[in-house]
């Protein structure tokens, strides 16, 4: 058998996340096996190997939150990143003591370095929890849950204090676990044994019962994303809490939090029962995508809607009142996501090893949707109507509502599934005319909206359905849409005496500036690449978006830019000329941090800096020089214009030409929903009454890059309004 030991440790560097294969650990291990088997080695061979391997005394992680534990009589310790070990032979048996290698500096020291930081971290994290800032945050806390969160701070701080015992430490940590319900978004370790940022939840109220979203996100430093703070925080509890108390992931039906978010936000994606998909051959679907139009010039396969069906197979149109009920029917008693998350409650509410507590939460989910399904039901009749609108706003309210009390961890996901059912039922029954598409990634839209003059339809807006967030108290379902998926409802007219095929070339030109990631092909820095080559093309765009007058020096900006995109390239091809060459993925995932580190070597946004004047730019992305609103409130642009570099600014300026040149999108509105202090709200902006041309009416987030979690985005970006609550007014005046 020939071996290319070569091929085999580079495959394996690609695969564990340090990059350095590590043979004493047993997920490197693991993955060396699959690459053996992919090499063709016989089973017997693939055996031997990792055998002679493992013929040695060595430290064994193990995972507490995951059941595990030492074996009774083996010696124990601590890892540097605060993994917890024990010694054994081969066979996973405890390793006798004179069969233990003896560790350089083994002789008890006190704390080192890296646990003393620890400690540091996590006593800042005690000291810097205010009560009062919370307080402020959250109107609605009562007085209960307000002594519930000093009496955390005051535990915090007696177990971080140097001068409290061991003993004392211990029954203050078990107490905090106890009464607070501590558990972890993820482990604290990851497969290398290395230290990763965690979100540290609080999941038990005074009462032991919910806690309300204040509360659960208490602990935090900032914003609420993972922090190596709350890591630490975590790990020192636990070096005083006992196997069985230790805090740990939060683990439901095998489940960890993320995998369960995942489960039923797919569970609630919209799917429908019977033959629901109609396609162009359908008469209705047929008008609704009319060639030569924003809508009609998407790809065939989007060129899809769902609904009920007439005894002759075709779409019912939504046009008359009867047909209005039929669809609210079909959304409601047809929906096959409402069936999926009830099934996944029953099967985890008679799973024999599920906690009483958590079935419980089951049996709210559960009964949410029953109780919205037999509500609906009741106002089909009276469809369409002010009165039948009023209600289903208010039902629709209600299933939000009831999601974010039964499983708040849950309602995230799938209430950003049901929005897009909850605004098509509520135009509805309001008496419009509203299908909704049958692709998931239909670009942009996801309802469509037909007006009539008569028998004809005179227009067809898409709805770009959002749940977002106002401020701290409300929940965060959605996002907004990507650039390049925005840019396929820019609205060009054809001009006099213009060719369809130059009219063709012109829509097409003007739709694809905008790409997903960079390192794309043809959209190296996430626009096309003619944009950043060509001199001519990169002024044209520059001017058309308004930020030319941002700009000091335009070649200046172009040459930077030509220079980005040429070690864009460089790195790529020097990765792929690698034996073996990564993985298309695994070189895309490497190129923010090299490009980082470029930028940092070159100086690049120190150079960035000094040819752009941030006033102006402010002044153009916010409307104040200063990124404030006439209330005070931070335009959500404000922090981008401040830490913008050149890589954003391309982007933001190339969507910002097809904006303008595209008419501001006319053919998309936006609608906006929230989960805001117990009250679901949600308004639609209009380009009929807000101008959407204007780019300080647009919010603008840039996710450039493809990471081990997603591919990239491009710009994102969303209609916003002139002020901030202005998606819950329906616009701006124009």
């Amino acid at each position: 058998m020939k071996n290319n030991w070569n091929k085999i440790l580079n495959e394996l560097s690609y695969r564990v996340s340090s990059g350095i294969p590590d043979l004493s650990n047993e997920q490197h291990l693991i993955k060396l096996w699959d690459i053996l088997k992919e090499h063709k080695w016989p089973v017997d061979a693939r055996v031997e190997l990792l055998k002679n391997l493992d013929e040695v005394v060595k430290k064994r992680y193990y995972q507490t939150d995951k059941g595990q534990s030492a074996p009774k009589g083996a010696k124990v310790g601590v890892g540097p990143d605060g993994g917890t070990y024990y010694w054994a032979n081969p066979d996973n048996s405890p390793a006798a003591a004179e069969d233990i290698p003896k560790e350089k500096g083994s002789k008890e020291k006190g704390p080192d370095k890296k646990r003393k930081a620890q400690q540091k971290s996590a006593a800042n994290l005690i000291k810097n929890f205010d009560v009062e800032q919370k307080k402020s945050n959250d109107p609605q806390l009562t007085e209960q849950e307000i002594k519930h969160m000093e009496n955390f701070k005051k535990l915090g701080e007696e177990f971080s204090n140097p001068n409290t015992s061991e003993e004392r430490k211990r029954e203050i940590a078990i107490e905090l676990v106890d009464t607070y319900g501590l558990t972890t978004n993820k482990e604290t370790l990851n497969e290398d044994g290395k230290k990763v940022s965690v979100k540290l939840y609080v999941k038990k109220n005074h009462d032991g019962g919910d806690v309300p979203r204040s509360v659960e996100t208490m602990i935090k430093s900032g914003d609420w994303t993972a922090s190596t703070t709350m890591t630490n925080l975590t790990n020192e509890l636990n070096e005083y809490l006992p196997d069985d108390k230790k805090i740990k992931p939060n683990i439901v039906g095998g489940l960890d939090e993320k995998g369960l978010k995942t489960l039923f936000e797919k569970l609630a994606k919209p799917k429908f029962k019977g033959e629901s998909t109609f396609t162009k051959k359908d008469p209705t679907v047929n008008s609704i995508f009319k060639e030569d139009t924003p809508i009609g010039d998407l790809k065939e396969s989007m060129h899809k809607i769902e609904g009920p069906a007439d005894k002759d197979g075709n779409l019912v149109p939504c046009d008359t009142d009867e047909n209005k009920r039929k669809h609210i029917d079909f959304l409601i008693n047809q929906n096959e996501s409402f069936d999926r998350v009830k099934k996944q409650c029953d099967d985890f509410i008679n799973d024999p090893n599920m906690d009483e507590t958590q079935k419980e939460k089951f049996r709210k989910l559960k009964k949410s949707i029953e109780d919205y399904e037999t509500d609906m039901n009741e106002v089909i009749k009276d469809i369409p109507s002010e009165a039948a609108q009023k209600r289903v706003d208010e039902l629709n309210g209600k299933l939000m509502d009831d999601l974010h009390n039964a499983t708040p961890d849950l309602a995230k996901g799938m209430a950003k599934q049901f929005a897009e059912n909850a605004e098509v039922t509520r135009e509805i029954a309001g008496g419009d005319e509203v299908y909704m598409p049958s692709s998931g990634t239909f670009p942009g839209g996801d309802k469509l909206v037909v007006t009539r003059e008569g028998t004809d339809m005179v227009a067809i807006t898409g709805i770009s359905v959002k749940y977002g967030r106002a401020n701290e108290n409300t929940q965060i379902y959605g996002f907004p849409a990507e650039a390049q998926s925005i840019s396929r409802f820019a609205d060009i007219k054809k001009n006099d005496g213009e060719s369809d095929e130059d009219y063709k070339k012109r829509k097409t030109e003007l739709r694809t500036r905008s790409g997903k990631y960079a390192g794309q092909d043809g959209y190296a820095l996430a626009v096309r690449d003619d944009i950043v080559t060509d001199e001519n093309k990169f002024n044209k765009t520059l001017e058309s978006s308004g930020l030319d007058k941002a700009v000091k020096d335009k070649k200046g900006l172009h040459k930077l830019n030509n220079e980005i995109r040429n070690e864009t390239i460089r790195f790529q091809e020097e990765q792929r000329k690698k034996d073996p060459p990564p993985s298309e993925r695994a070189i895309q995932t490497q190129l923010q941090d090299h490009l980082n580190k470029y930028f940092k070597d070159n100086k690049i946004q120190d150079r960035f800096d000094k040819l752009i004047d941030k006033k102006v730019l402010m002044k153009i992305l916010t409307g104040s020089e200063d990124g404030k609103r006439e209330d005070g409130k931070s335009h959500s642009n404000r922090n981008l214009v401040k830490s913008m570099n050149p890589i954003d600014f391309l982007g933001v300026s190339t969507m910002g030409s097809t904006i303008k040149e595209g008419g501001g999108m006319p053919t998309l509105s936006w609608n906006h929903q929230a989960y805001e202090q117990g009250e679901h709200k949600s308004g639609t902006i209009d380009p009929d009454t807000t101008d959407t041309t204007l780019l300080s009416n647009w919010s603008f987030s840039p996710r450039h890059y493809v990471t081990s979690a997603r591919k990239g985005g491009g710009t994102l970006c969303s209609v916003i309004g002139g002020n901030p609550d202005d998606s819950f007014k329906g616009g701006t005046e124009k």
